[in-house]
């Protein structure tokens, strides 16, 4: 109780609830609490039956007072606040790539408030995207991809910038290429490293968006260690069709060259330039991904 007064008395945001960070504090109260219930239960049964359901019964109000309350805060968070932070960062995601592909500060940071930014000022948050050193280590969702420089082969182009179904847009950000409608060809594209400087080569590996009929027979991705020989020909797991979906492909190399090849003219694909990303990003992605499984697990894991 005096922790909680201190919190309200210091942190009182003028009349607001103290932030949920600092809620961190109180969530170890419940835990402790609930051993001291049943301690309290045990010690008691030697004094005799009302003692022992007096006690059963303090502890019974208590654990539905809690119980009461957290499913309160945690409707209260699911139907309010939680969307409201998803919109919020997803502002924030938008705005800080559309600044990292275009360098424009008047349209993307200029006048933000801090639920469309991930920073408070403006100004602040351009510096930091601004240096190369930070530029390295940012995550995949606001990197600049590398870019790609398509070539023509023999018997013309099946891949085309924003080959794809007139009800598709290019994911943001990035430029796609694609084969339809399918004509028989091979294009060859070069994944041209973006400088020492801003390009991480401890990152292995590459985030491509695809889409269309790719892990059909006839139609093949293909990343090439331009110095080593040492290939992937990456198939997915399930077919796209017409939606983007994000693959991280490990990279075979640092000097890479990408093949792309369309062999059916009634078929078609679609990719877009890659992103690096590092091997705990990808991991964590691999996680979020499988999060209902996660989340059944946990809650085996408290029972």
């Amino acid at each position: 109780m005096l922790q909680v007064a201190a919190l309200a008395y210091n942190r009182d945001g003028h009349g607001a609830p103290p932030a949920c960070r600092y809620m961190d504090l109180l969530a170890i109260f419940p835990l402790t609490n609930f051993l001291a219930a049943a301690l309290l239960v045990t010690e008691v049964r030697a004094k005799g039956t009302g003692h022992y359901f007096g006690a059963m019964l303090t502890a019974a109000c208590w654990v539905g007072a809690l119980s009461v309350g957290l499913w309160q805060e945690t409707a209260k968070d699911f139907r309010g606040w939680l969307p409201g932070y998803l919109a919020a960062q997803l502002a924030s995601e938008r705005n800080t790539r559309g600044y990292m592909h275009t360098g424009d500060f008047t349209r993307y940071l200029a006048g933000k408030t801090t639920e469309e930014i991930p920073f408070p000022r403006p100004e602040g948050l351009a510096e930091f995207l601004n240096d190369r050193t930070i530029r390295g280590f940012l995550p995949a969702d606001v990197r600049i991809p590398l870019p790609v420089a398509m070539t023509e082969v023999e018997g013309g182009a099946a891949f085309v910038r924003d080959g794809f179904p007139p009800g598709m847009v290019t994911p943001p950000g990035t430029t796609a290429w694609g084969s339809y409608p399918g004509r028989e060809g091979t294009v060859h594209g070069s994944v041209q490293e973006a400088g020492t400087s801003t390009t991480a080569k401890g990152l292995p590996y590459l985030q491509f968006q695809f889409a269309g009929n790719l892990g059909e027979p006839g139609l093949h991705f293909v990343l090439q260690d331009v110095r080593t020989g040492r290939q992937v020909d990456w198939q997915p797991a399930r077919v796209a069709h017409e939606g983007w979906h994000g693959e991280d492909l490990r990279r075979p190399g640092t000097d890479l060259r990408l093949i792309a090849s369309d062999a059916r003219a009634e078929k078609w694909f679609a990719f877009t330039e890659p992103v690096e990303m590092g091997g705990w990003s990808h991991w964590a992605g691999w996680v979020l991904r499988r999060s209902v499984v996660v989340f059944w697990a946990g809650w085996g894991m408290a029972i």
